[in-house]
């Protein structure tokens, strides 16, 4: 018997204001001698932008019909030799 894999929505990020989703957050990276990457740290709600409405809003995740992390994993597998 197959195992029910965990599903999970996926979100998109829209202005409060407006409805667009031409939002621009402010963020912090923080190295990564591991990796040698820089990577996203902490919470990036300092402050939001909307480039419709061109100020300061917050943000509203509404759902993505139709998409799950699930599915996605499995679009993007690949053949193991």
């Amino acid at each position: 018997m197959e195992e029910a894999a965990e599903v999970t929505k996926f979100t998109k990020p829209i202005c409060s204001t407006c409805g667009s989703d031409d939002i621009v957050v402010d963020a912090y990276a923080r190295w990564n001698p591991v990796t040698q990457q820089f990577e996203l740290d902490g919470d990036t709600s300092t402050t939001s932008l909307c480039g419709k409405c061109g100020g300061e809003t917050s943000i509203r995740n509404i759902p993505l019909a139709g998409r799950t992390k699930a599915a996605k994993d499995k679009k993007h597998e690949t053949r193991s030799n």
